[in-house]
């Protein structure tokens, strides 16, 4: 199966585009992993550079093959495009470079400065390439099964889970009865199960036990939209 993941996209800086390449993923938004000649042509306005995607869904063959077409073609039109045609390199170089950036993690800085350009471009109306549809070819698949053979899930239940004393804003309202009388609502199923001790009491609430009576202790659990009280 082709992996039609990659695209080829440009950067601009003043409505003039100064940077054409070619990647997948999150390659053209990652604007602090780039040469010299490119970060000399930017300066200190890195937060001013607008990505613009010129062909998206391609394998990585085409992209290349367009990536230098472009390349050409705006050179031709006068555009100071900036690095090698073609962003050619030999395989020494692309291995010397995969080892100096493995394992390296973001720095806080970096982070911030990344979700400050994200949002920024975002609101000047920028769309990464939809995912709708697409999928991970074999290969991916087969390396990403690699990866995660002999590692161990993390524990994420109760205090671990980053989730843990939150609530979804999404949440349904339940209301509690105790022998056909009210007692309660709650905001959610989780405090309504703390209170009462029921456990998924959610399938008491939708009716899906059969019933919204907890027969052993009394409790009667429904939405509070439901109108089958």
């Amino acid at each position: 199966m082709e992996d039609n993941e990659y695209y080829v996209y440009v950067h601009l800086l003043d409505n003039i585009p100064f940077y054409i390449g070619y990647g997948k993923g999150r390659r053209a938004e990652n604007l602090w992993a780039r040469k010299r000649r490119w970060k000399e042509y930017v300066k200190d306005r890195i937060y001013d550079v607008e990505i613009q995607f010129l062909k998206t869904n391609l394998s990585e063959e085409k992209a290349k093959e367009l990536e230098v077409e472009y390349q050409k073609q705006y050179k031709q039109l006068g555009y100071p495009i900036v690095g090698l045609v073609g962003n050619i390199q030999d395989s020494e170089s692309i291995e010397r470079m995969s080892k100096k950036l493995k394992g390296q993690k973001r720095t806080e800085e970096q982070k911030e400065h990344y979700k400050i350009a994200i949002k920024k471009r975002m609101e000047n109306g920028f769309k990464p390439p939809s995912w709708k549809g697409r999928h991970h070819t074999k290969e991916t698949k087969e390396k990403l099964s690699k990866m995660r053979k002999g590692k161990s899930v993390p524990n994420l239940r109760g205090e671990k889970n980053g989730m843990w004393g939150k609530h979804s804003p999404n949440a349904k309202k339940v209301d509690v009865y105790l022998n056909g009388n009210f007692i309660k609502t709650f905001n959610n199923t989780y405090d309504a199960e703390k209170f009462t001790g029921v456990i998924s009491c959610r399938n008491y609430a939708n009716g899906n036990a059969g019933t919204h009576l907890h027969k052993k202790s009394g409790y009667s659990f429904y939405y509070k939209d439901r109108k089958d009280k």
